[in-house]
């Protein structure tokens, strides 16, 4: 029979050091399983399985700090359930060091997570949820170095972007799990509300309710590859425009006038993304949900995660009623925000606020510019390229932070270039260096295809380009250098396709250009 929450309890003893995440250290002994002395639990019996197996969509983590890090999971029970989460220092669970209840309701879309606090500063571990006598099979996270702290061993970080579940097949996150780096940051378009795409086709209509935007992320988290990859590592995670409606532009649908029936859905969204990612961010208030935030790895580096869609302006140029994706620059490309002016103002303060080695900042679309055409003629207006006058800002704060380098996500195809105050002067101020990751499986726009060696033999700062292929990024950073492997797929539509490392980048601590 099930369990009730006291017979839960009662399994616990004096053990329960896990706090609950629905509200919103010690000596450093990694970078591996430790290897010192743990206070260790005994193990217990979860008894027989009850029914089908409730764990379906996996388990993950996310955003780990030096003492802690957020479990999460997901139940096929209603309509409220008791869970149980262990930690253990090892992978077979002979040293399990933490086990608490974790609530599932419905009002969670019955998710749970929960912070593992108390935790060994950069140290991997290993985790599982258990009900009704069903365990999931061990996951490895891990923490971050104390502050102050540089790692002796190099911090290896998954680069993703674009899933569309629909345009290919997941092959990129079949070899990111086999390589299993050390951390795993996306930069939106987790999900997709539109999956037509001609590899996988799903003719599900887009959301616009909750249970829709649920019933979307569940679709995508069922499968193996992705659970496989969240298995391996902690992710950081940010949305782009996917998670809710495509070139949607803060409270702008970019297909019609903002509406209480946009601002309805967008609060859909946003609450679908924060019940199914593991992140320390609070659960979200009427339509907004703050997203940006900082996570320090020691005295190796910042990751500062930034939020592109919800604040930023509608995009003014093109002809009413207003926004389009390619075009002229118009007056107001100077004047309109990308970031909004609190998030600006947080940022500027964070991204030079710190004494690491490296000021890693995620985020969406592409920063370094692409010119098209000569004088004003062409230029991609959804990226940073219509946003001029918050790009010189954005160029101004990381120009005040220690050797920036910006993971990028959105165009679905890979980049390389250097950042530079002006990008039109080959002898301007270099700023520091961005590396846009291809898309896992999303297509890479037909136009895009033939343009790519266009743009990069007019924009001397574009070290490199490749337009055709879908895969993923292995960043290795040390306190000297910095390494980027691009890890591309030959076919994203041939199930099983080979991975091959094609292009590998390199950046010298203090540099701020790539070597």
């Amino acid at each position: 029979m099930m369990r009730t929450r006291r017979e839960v309890l009662g399994l616990l003893g004096g053990a329960a050091l896990v706090a609950s995440c629905r509200d919103g250290g010690d000596e450093d002994v990694g970078p591996t399983t430790t290897t010192l002395p743990v206070d260790t639990i005994e193990p217990i019996d979860f008894g027989d399985p009850i029914g089908n197996d409730p764990f379906g969509l996996g388990v993950a983590s996310g955003d780990p700090d030096a003492s802690s890090v957020v479990l999460w999971t997901w139940v096929d029970r209603a309509p409220e359930r008791d869970l149980l989460v262990e930690v253990a220092a090892d992978e077979a669970f002979t040293a399990i060091v933490q086990r608490s209840p974790v609530d599932a309701t419905v009002d969670t879309g019955m998710t749970g997570r929960a912070t593992a606090t108390g935790l060994r500063p950069d140290t991997v571990y290993w985790y599982r949820f258990a009900m009704d006598g069903h365990v999931t099979g061990p996951a490895r996270t891990r923490t971050a170095p104390s502050a102050g702290v540089t790692p002796d061993v190099e911090l290896t970080v998954g680069h993703l972007s674009c899933m569309r579940r629909s345009s290919g097949y997941w092959t990129a996150l079949d070899d990111l799990a086999a390589v299993a780096p050390d951390l795993v940051v996306h930069c939106g378009d987790y999900v997709y509300e539109s999956d037509i795409g001609g590899v996988r086709p799903d003719d599900t209509p887009p959301p616009t309710t909750l249970d829709e935007y649920r019933a979307l992320w569940r679709k995508y988290k069922a499968d193996a590859s992705l659970q496989a990859a969240h298995a391996v590592a902690p992710w950081l995670m940010v949305w782009d425009d996917h998670e809710v409606a495509n070139n949607y532009q803060g409270t702008d649908p970019n297909d019609g006038a903002p509406s209480p029936t946009f601002d309805d859905q967008r609060a859909a969204a946003y609450r679908a993304w924060w019940e199914f990612t593991p992140t320390r961010v609070a659960a979200p208030t009427g339509n907004s949900l703050p997203i940006h935030r900082t996570v320090d790895w020691g005295s190796l580096t910042r990751f500062v995660l930034l939020d592109t869609r919800q604040y930023r302006d509608d995009q003014p140029c093109g002809p009413p009623p207003g926004g389009q994706d390619v075009g002229p620059r118009c007056a107001e490309s100077a004047t309109v925000s990308m970031l909004g002016a609190e998030q600006e103002s947080w940022f500027a303060d964070v991204a030079p606020g710190h004494d690491a080695v490296w000021t890693t900042v995620v985020q969406q679309v592409v920063v370094h510019q692409w010119r098209f055409l000569g004088g004003n003629t062409l230029w991609n207006l959804d990226q940073w390229d219509g946003y001029t006058g918050a790009r010189l800002q954005l160029l101004e704060t990381l120009a005040a932070a220690p050797t920036p380098v910006v993971l990028t996500g959105d165009v679905h195809s890979s980049w390389v270039s250097d950042l530079r105050s002006d990008f039109d002067d080959d002898s301007s101020d270099d700023i520091g260096v961005e590396f846009v990751a291809p898309g896992v499986s999303s297509d890479v726009p037909s136009q895009l295809r033939g343009a790519g060696s266009l743009i990069e033999l007019s924009s001397p700062h574009i070290r490199w380009s490749e337009t055709r292929s879908r895969g993923w990024v292995l960043h290795t950073i040390g306190a000297d250098e910095w390494t980027a492997e691009y890890r591309l797929v030959e076919d994203a539509s041939v199930e099983g396709s080979p991975v091959a490392a094609v292009e590998t980048f390199r950046v010298e601590s203090g540099r701020r250009r790539l070597s």
